[in-house]
This record gives C-alpha cells, sequence and structure tokens, in this order.
C-alpha cells in the first residue's frame, strides 16, 4: 500500500555510543553481564503526505521518549530498564545500551529467556498513569525499583490511555468551521511493543516490531452523478461508538466491553453544534447550527465545497487520494482500536458497536426557473473493525443528481510494515 510507514525497534549485542539524555543504567563493567544494545529505528517512505509535512517528514515517526522494561522468564523479576528522554531533538533513530541482570557465563545452552516492553512517546498517551523507574545495583547485579514504585507485567498489558493524540494547525483559522485550505501536521503517537527473547551466547541481533497504539482514519471526497451544481459537506460529518479508552499494548489487550463505548447516536439533538449529528464527535463542523430559514443563513452551509470529479474508477492500490479525490479534512483522525463492525439497517439506521459516520451534505444548483435550488442528503457509512496501527482511507463519490446512492470504498492497510515481523538472530 503506497505511502505506508516502517518502524522497527532492533536490539543489538555489539556497544553502540549513546549521547541522549537518559537514566544511567551502569557501566558494562568486567562482571560478564550482558549488555544489549537496543536501536529504536523509524524508517519511512521518501516523501511525506501533502499537507502533513514535519521536521522530519512525518511526526508519526518521530521518537520523543523511550522506556524498556525487561523481566526475566524464569522468576518474572526485574532484569533490565532504561529510560531516554528525546524531547528537544527530531530523530527517527537511537541506539543506548542497556545492561541486563545476569552474566552471559550462565546462560544455559537452550538460551536464556527475556520479556521486553518498549514504550515510545508516553506522553502522548493522555490520561496514561505514571510509570516507575528502577536502578543497577551493583553490588547485587539486579534491578530495584525506585520511589517505592514497581509495574508487573501483568499491569504493563493493562495501561489505558484515554486521550487521543489530534493533528496540531499551521496554516489557517481556527475558529473557521471551513476546511478549505486549512493544513496541518501529524501528531506524535504512543507506540508499544512486547516481546519474548531467548538470548543465546551468540546472540548478536534481534529484530522488535514497535508498532503504534491507535489507528489512523483520512476521508476523500469527489463528486458523481449527472447532475450539475456545488457539492458541499456543510452540515457536518460526525463520528459515532467511540471507544473510552485505548490499550498502550494492544495486542495483548482485553475484548473491549459494551459499557465502554461512548458517543453512540441519540435523539437528543443539543449536545453539539448541529441538531442532526445526534451526540457524534464532529470530524467536519456544520456551518449553521440550526435548520436554515433564509438565504443569509443557507449561505453559512456553503462551506467544505467539494470541486474533485470522479473518474468513474474505484479506487486500487495505485489510488492514494491525492489526485482523484479531495483530502477533507486535510489531517488524520487518529482512532482508538475498535474490533467491532456495525451494519445499516433500514429501519434503524446503524446497528452494532462498531465505527460509524453521519455525512450530512448538500447540492446547490440555479433551477430551470432561476431560482437557487438547495438539496439535502444524509449518508450513513459504516467502518470496519479497527485495529492498532492500522490506516484507514476511506473514499466518497456524493452523486449530484440524487438518484443514484453515494459509493464508499475502503483501503484498510498495516500502517506499519516491519521488514522482518519476527525476531531474527544472527
Amino acid at each position: 500500500m503506497n505511502g505506508l510507514k516502517y518502524i522497527c525497534l532492533a536490539c543489538i549485542i555489539p556497544f553502540l555510543p549513546s549521547c541522549i539524555q537518559e537514566e544511567h543504567t551502569g557501566d558494562a563493567g568486567d562482571d560478564g553481564r550482558v549488555t544489549v544494545s537496543l536501536t529504536f529505528t523509524t524508517r519511512t517512505e521518501e516523501g511525506a503526505d501533502e499537507g502533513m509535512e514535519s521536521d522530519e517528514g512525518n511526526n508519526e515517526n518521530l521518537i520523543r521518549t523511550v522506556r524498556v522494561y525487561v523481566f526475566d522468564g524464569s522468576d518474572g523479576s526485574l532484569t533490565g530498564y532504561h529510560h531516554a528522554d528525546l524531547s528537544d531533538k527530531n530523530v527517527t533513530e537511537k541506539s543506548f545500551n542497556i545492561r541486563l541482570g545476569f552474566s552471559r557465563h550462565t546462560i544455559p545452552a537452550d538460551g536464556h529467556t527475556c520479556l521486553f516492553y518498549a514504550i515510545a512517546n508516553e506522553g502522548s498517551a493522555e490520561g496514561l498513569k505514571s510509570l516507575p523507574a528502577a536502578v543497577y545495583d551493583s553490588e547485587t547485579g539486579r534491578y530495584v525499583w525506585t520511589d517505592d514504585k514497581e509495574i508487573t507485567q501483568r499491569e504493563l498489558l493493562e495501561l489505558t490511555f484515554s486521550g487521543l493524540p489530534e493533528s496540531k494547525l499551521t496554516e489557517g483559522d481556527p475558529a473557521a468551521k471551513d476546511e478549505t485550505g486549512k493544513k496541518y501536521s501529524s501528531s506524535i503517537l504512543p507506540m508499544a511493543v512486547k516481546q519474548e527473547v531467548v538470548i543465546t551466547k551468540e546472540t548478536e541481533n534481534l529484530t522488535l516490531p514497535l508498532r503504534r497504539s491507535v489507528g489512523k482514519m483520512e476521508l476523500y471526497f469527489a463528486k458523481g452523478g449527472i447532475g450539475e451544481g456545488d457539492l458541499y459537506i456543510g452540515r457536518g460529518v460526525y463520528l459515532y461508538n467511540i471507544p473510552t479508552k485505548g490499550y498502550l499494548f494492544p495486542q495483548d489487550a482485553p475484548a473491549l466491553e459494551s459499557s465502554e463505548i461512548a458517543h453512540r447516536e441519540s435523539d437528543k439533538g443539543d449536545t453539539s453544534d448541529s441538531p442532526y449529528q445526534k451526540n457524534g464527535l464532529p470530524i467536519l463542523r456544520c456551518g449553521f447550527e440550526d435548520t436554515p430559514s433564509n438565504p443569509d443563513e443557507i449561505a453559512q452551509l456553503h462551506i467544505n465545497k467539494i470541486t474533485r470529479r470522479w473518474n468513474n474508477k474505484a479506487p486500487d492500490d495505485n489510488t492514494d487520494g491525492k489526485k482523484e479525490y479531495q483530502w477533507l479534512p486535510g489531517r488524520a483522525v487518529y482512532l482508538f482500536a475498535n474490533p467491532y463492525k456495525s451494519d445499516k439497517n433500514a429501519a434503524s439506521g446503524v446497528e452494532g458497536d462498531g465505527y460509524y459516520m453521519k455525512i450530512l451534505h448538500h447540492s446547490h444548483e440555479n433551477s430551470d426557473t432561476g431560482a437557487d435550488k438547495e438539496e439535502s442528503h444524509m449518508d450513513y457509512v459504516t467502518l470496519p473493525a479497527v485495529k492498532p496501527n492500522m490506516f484507514v482511507k476511506v473514499f466518497l463519490v456524493i452523486p449530484l443528481d440524487g438518484y443514484t446512492a453515494t459509493r464508499t470504498w475502503w483501503k484498510v492497510g498495516d500502517w506499519t510494515e516491519v521488514e522482518n515481523p519476527g525476531i531474527s538472530f544472527d
């Protein structure tokens, strides 16, 4: 899939230098303790998405902080810890040494099992609880927790956060409801990986996949049909069935409970900026907050104009959306994982706990008599089950004639593809 990003976490046994601000974990010494050099690398394809540029091409690939816990596979004790702060740098790759709490001389023939828990950019996971630190005790050769705080492997896997990162506006009026012409930068994102590793005396290189803890969605529009006139997404786009939390280590997360899903569609229209949205989260805002009753109020709905004409081709692997469709809003929408999928129902609209959107749009043209003609329509769009690290592109072709239905396609891919998704030893 075009434009997908690549992220990996490599742990390499030969020593590599480190010059970042970090918590000291002890020198290598000559006591035979295993020292592992961890290399965090984010690698992107050349070029950044249009409208989402940053100093490094994409903030979604930057590493600002790294925290690593290593547990002994035999007794569950903490056998390694490291924390690095890179908040004053824009880096996508960094290496540092971490000393493990056992000797290379004592590694059995079949290897020593360790469980690595790596967390990147924990500060971007709003609502995440404070994580404890540890130091290396040179007398015992083991790690000890500091400040009388510790964390277990189970507690790590149960870590949740309640706030999603948001793209940052870099150009345009933040108060304007019309998204046309606005530009955004992508956000620093939380990432994590848990991996069981068997370290042998011959171990030199191993690779761990580092995955984002959130999903990502982008919307693309085009106008179709035989009608002439202007198409506006001026009444808003709203997202429903949003989980109240996400897991930092989502691959090991428990099933999402129905009670943990918010923004359910209701009959109450007074909770946001449009009486039509009924408790959804606005992705595009409504231009006028009530039912328009005169030309001036109708004119306020003439925002988010769609100018691209559909080319009568369904999106394929070569379609990135930037040329064939109109990216609106021009930013990423980050999502908590939601394993459910909703279905359309002719009687009730949509049923289920999965994500779906309501698209409120209208067309404007002059009638045969010369009078202005306004036609309003509403479309429901269901999304696939969203996994962490998934990138969903939604393509919508909205007809101007009002007789044919809106066409919807998804392009769903793994947002991060790792060249070696497993563990390899050289």
